[in-house]
């Protein structure tokens, strides 16, 4: 209880100072929220609810909801209703109330965000808090492998869980950082600080491959594709190679063993991981097929799949030995919600990702257009930490995950930083001048158009 109180008033003092810097420590105990329950118990459980709660008061006080997006709210609302629709319609309407409740907080966190981030410095500012909370796991994770406190811990096979008691969810928030360590690599001037992003990118490389995430891996080959493809210069080749014989001469011999089965298809001392996702895509698809509209109602797809073992003919001994509880997740964000939710619900969920990462990509354009020249973008990194996400959440199921939420956020906030003396934009510490946005659009409602670009 001592620790609630003291994290609340030291958040309540935070952000009388500084909403960003709230923000950011909040973003901090999101990424963290699993060594926070690990070590403090069950009081750690809704810390991070606590703490938003608390920002959200001091906001409300200091009157720094000013940039409301009413596009953000009126989509994660007829999400949220669609769900609950899905929900009437599935097959256990309290487990999914309390699973749509978990989106709804997601989605609340959103909207917090996008009102209130209003310049590009808080953006940057968030983005280094980002970096830092995730670098920090990372640091978890190479000390749980050197004291062998390993969140899986077989004979064959030793995995280090880092900010979450799953390896491949460690391996997943670890990716989404890669890109920002990148963005400030370049950003930086001076060559003595760029050893502070440069140090950062190795050591989130060396967390995720100690995690021993097949996943992760393939999230990692397609990322380090994007962000060659960005810029496919001489420096970057030497670069990408150089990190490609760094991670090979770092990453302990298990690790490869386990990534050659991603080649062979045969895994290692009996295991049957990939046999076992391979057989969820199945089930879930015919759950998919046998729901389209409505689903079967969100947190339902662990029921659904017992079912399709029932009407196989199965024992209910089998059942659980080869689904385990009804609270069995697919592994796959995407096959999750489909099933789960509908196929129209999971189209709008897809939409809300997707602006998000277009609101990215208008926010460089808008930079760019007043001066900014970036080999790598601020919103350019944060939308493929973004997509490092999407993609690793084709093995795992990560809608409810409060980062991406919170990434989410910081993109339809960056859709709206309306007034001209707001965007900081810093072209040799050029500020942008007077009359340059559309006078005959308010600060009140939609987003800002600016002359050439709308930020949407």
């Amino acid at each position: 209880m001592l620790i609630l109180i003291f994290s609340i008033v030291f958040i309540l003092s935070v952000a009388f100072y500084s909403t960003t810097h709230a923000l950011g420590i909040w973003l901090v105990m999101m990424i963290t929220h699993g060594l926070i329950v690990t070590y403090f118990g069950d009081i750690g459980i809704h810390l991070p609810f606590y703490v938003g709660i608390s920002i959200l008061a001091v906001l409300m006080v200091k009157k720094e909801l000013r940039n409301f997006n009413y596009e953000l709210l009126i989509l994660t609302l007829i999400l949220l209703l669609l769900m609950v629709m899905s929900a009437l319609a599935g097959l256990n309407q309290t487990k999914s109330i309390i699973y749509i409740s978990l989106y709804a907080k997601g989605v609340f966190l959103a909207l917090i965000i996008a009102a209130t981030v209003v310049e590009v410095k808080n953006v940057k500012i968030l983005s280094m808090y980002c970096l830092g909370g995730l670098v920090f796991g990372a640091l978890v994770t190479v000390y749980q492998y050197k004291t062998g406190n390993f969140s899986i811990d077989g004979y064959y096979l030793k995995r280090a869980g880092g900010l979450r008691k799953d390896p491949n969810d460690t391996a997943m928030l670890l990716l989404s950082g890669l890109s920002i360590s990148v963005y400030w690599l370049y950003k930086i001037k001076s060559r003595l600080i760029k050893l502070v992003p440069l140090f950062s990118g190795l050591l989130l490389l060396v967390g995720i491959a100690l995690t021993n995430s097949r996943g992760g891996f393939v999230t990692l080959v397609f990322i380090g594709f994007v962000l060659y493809a960005k810029k496919p210069s001489l420096k970057n080749t030497i670069s990408l190679v150089a990190v490609v014989v760094l991670i090979g001469l770092l990453a302990p011999q298990t690790y490869w063993d386990r990534m050659e089965s991603l080649v062979t298809g045969q895994e290692q001392h009996g295991g049957k991981s990939m046999s076992s996702r391979v057989e969820l895509l199945k089930r879930g698809g015919l759950i998919f097929l046998n729901n389209p509209v409505l689903g079967v109602g969100s947190g339902n797809f662990g029921s659904a799949l017992q079912l399709t073992y029932t009407d196989d003919g199965g024992s209910a001994s089998a059942i659980k030995s080869r689904v385990g509880s009804s609270n069995a997740a697919a592994h796959n964000m995407y096959l999750e919600f489909f099933s789960e939710n509908g196929f129209v619900t999971g189209l709008l969920f897809l939409y809300i990702l997707f602006k998000a990462l277009m609101n990215y990509y208008n926010f460089d354009k808008f930079r760019h257009s007043k001066g900014v020249i970036e080999i790598y973008g601020l919103g350019f990194a944060l939308s493929v930490a973004i997509l490092a996400m999407l993609f690793a959440s084709m093995f795992l199921s990560q809608g409810k995950n409060s980062v991406l939420w919170f990434l989410v956020g910081i993109a339809f906030s960056a859709a709206c930083i309306k007034r001209p003396e707001h965007t900081d934009v810093e072209s040799d510490k050029e500020k942008l001048k007077p009359g340059t946005a559309d006078e005959s659009v308010t600060n009140k409602g939609d987003c800002q158009k600016y002359k050439g670009v709308t930020l949407r």
